[in-house]
């Protein structure tokens, strides 16, 4: 009778003990899962703004003035100075044309301009490459003559000073007055609005992927649109966004990973590739 009255008491209290475990169970599940914090997609306006001290962007469109010479007879220096105006596709291809006054020596003298030329990013350098064809006939010292000067620029963006640093390569022929070659350093102030600034504005609408429409806004209140791809981790709280240029802009693109900062960001923006 004791192992019977035994084994029946065991029974019951074996039954109350898987109870008690299964009730402690839930309640702990229950309590952790109400004190875990779900974050939530972003949904609205996110912006990021950058400067020439991290990532720099720039727009070229605008007045240079170069100020170089020309290797005359004697391997003379003869002072060469003339400014243009040019424009920056949203590709980085510079375009410009018109009718100058270029200085070359003590005379003064009209040309047609062309100007062609690209932005590009190497090595972590914004340079730029630019070819200017000037010519016209007029007066050299009471002569009147023909004459060309093409010019090719390898130039690079220091942001320090503010200009274009590089060297000016071509040539200059004057008519029946012969010809010379060109081949000087150059420093070209940056166009007015051109300090490498800008802003990322993003329009994101949250639903199973994110969407949406953004905006890069240089310094110069240029900008260029995009439409908006990507995802949102809940598990890392973190958006991984793809940008791809619409109309005018396209041919741009821009990848970012962001939290309530910016973790990673590459784009290729008015023809430069930038990252962070």
């Amino acid at each position: 009778m004791l192992i019977i009255d035994c084994v029946a008491e065991t029974e019951p209290m074996t039954f109350s003990m898987k109870r008690f475990f299964v009730v402690a169970l839930a309640a702990f599940a229950t309590f952790q899962f109400t004190n875990v914090s779900l974050a939530d997609a972003p949904n609205g306006v996110v912006s990021f703004s950058f400067s020439t001290n991290d990532v720099a962007v720039y727009d070229l469109t605008g007045s240079l003035q170069f100020d170089q010479t020309i290797i005359g007879a004697g391997q003379t220096e003869i002072p060469l100075s003339y400014g243009i105006n040019i424009t920056e596709d949203s590709r980085g291809f510079l375009t410009g044309s018109g009718t100058i006054e270029v200085a070359v020596g003590d005379n003064f003298v009209a040309a047609d301009y062309t100007a062609r030329g690209k932005v590009t990013t190497r090595g972590g350098l914004t340079r730029v490459s630019l070819v200017v064809h000037l010519k016209g006939e007029d007066a050299f010292g009471g002569l009147t003559t023909p004459f060309s000067i093409n010019i090719t620029y390898a130039l690079t963006v220091a942001p320090e000073s503010g200009t274009l640093e590089g060297t000016a390569r071509g040539s200059a022929r004057f008519g029946r007055l012969g010809s010379s070659r060109i081949h000087s350093d150059v420093s070209v102030p940056l166009p007015g609005g051109a300090d490498g600034n800008w802003t990322l504005v993003m329009n994101i609408v949250s639903f199973d992927r994110l969407g949406g429409t953004a905006m890069v806004v240089l310094s110069n209140n240029r900008t260029l649109n995009f439409k908006i791809s990507g995802r949102y981790s809940s598990s890392l709280d973190r958006s991984t966004v793809r940008l791809t240029g619409s109309g005018d802009s396209r041919g741009n693109n821009l990848t970012a990973i962001f939290d309530s900062d910016l973790l990673f960001l590459r784009a290729k923006l008015f023809g430069q590739t930038v990252s962070e």
